[in-house]
């Protein structure tokens, strides 16, 4: 029994106090019923405390295509490098065959000179073109790659679809202006990237059209437009491992790595109280 707090000085009796407590017995909760004469073969039914929604869905195996393009695409740095280095010993070799014919004009050269000379600009040219098909491909894989994690961060869908992408990126004369679209479409709050693109954009187009005047220059016939066009040749090989090295830093800055593929420590600017 609970009594009420004395507010007088005067003692009351305990019944005369405001309120009491009254003992009732506990409700009792009705028996369960074990009959199932109710349930109908529908009914589900579990052995044990169910499981579902308690565990991590395991993750998805990846396939082997997703794990090729992957592939793909991480060699595109390694193959812009290598375009860059084979290049780079084209113009050498092609600038070593120009000295060798400035020579030549005063005295004999070497046959086996010659031999030397005339094996090693054509291993490296052939090579250097190769290697920079290979590079384009694996880039083309890097841009669908780029593509995708940039649009599924942002939560929205890429307009262009991978075939549309891979045709601007290999059609001829096309090729010299989608490539720019495609990477300005993915950096357009980062103007220093806005900026490497369209440098590269420019020496891309102008690359292409030093190939095709060292093409026409070699239907000259003579011996000095020989000449001219063993240097221009030099030059086309040097303006190719540029433009490699060129577009591996634009590789890094949307991967806002270095150029030697270290992470990207950018400067942020607090403002002082």
């Amino acid at each position: 029994m609970l009594l009420a707090p004395i507010q007088t000085k005067t003692h009351l009796r305990p019944e005369r106090r405001g309120f009491r407590w009254i003992a009732r017995t506990p409700l009792r909760r009705p028996a369960l019923r074990s009959d199932t004469a109710g349930r109908s073969p529908e009914t589900p039914r579990y052995s044990e405390i169910p499981r579902w929604g308690l565990r991590d869905a395991p993750p998805k195996p990846v396939s082997k295509n997703a794990d090729r393009f992957e592939q793909m695409a991480d060699l595109a740095g390694y193959m812009l490098v290598l375009t860059a280095i084979v290049y780079a010993l084209a113009a050498v070799a092609e600038l070593g065959r120009y000295v060798i014919l400035l020579v030549n004009r005063s005295r004999l050269i070497d046959p086996l000179v010659l031999a030397v000379s005339d094996i090693s600009v054509f291993v490296l040219q052939a090579s250097g073109m190769f290697v920079a098909l290979v590079a384009a491909v694996t880039s083309v894989f890097w841009l669908l790659r780029a593509r995708r994690r940039v649009f599924e961060s942002s939560r929205t869908t890429d307009p262009r679809n991978p075939v549309e992408i891979a045709i601007g990126c290999a059609v001829p004369i096309v090729n010299l202006v989608m490539p720019g679209v495609f990477l300005l479409e993915l950096v357009r709050r980062d103007p220093r990237a806005v900026l490497l693109i369209r440098i590269w954009w420019v020496a891309w187009v102008c690359g292409a059209a030093l190939v095709c005047f060292n093409w026409l220059w070699r239907t000259r016939e003579g011996l000095q437009a020989m000449a001219d066009g063993v240097l221009l040749a030099a030059s086309t090989a040097a303006f190719a491992s540029a433009i490699a090295v060129l577009t591996l830093a634009v590789l890094r800055r949307l991967e806002n790595r270095t150029l030697r593929g270290r992470g990207d420590k950018r400067t942020r600017w607090v403002l002082a109280a």
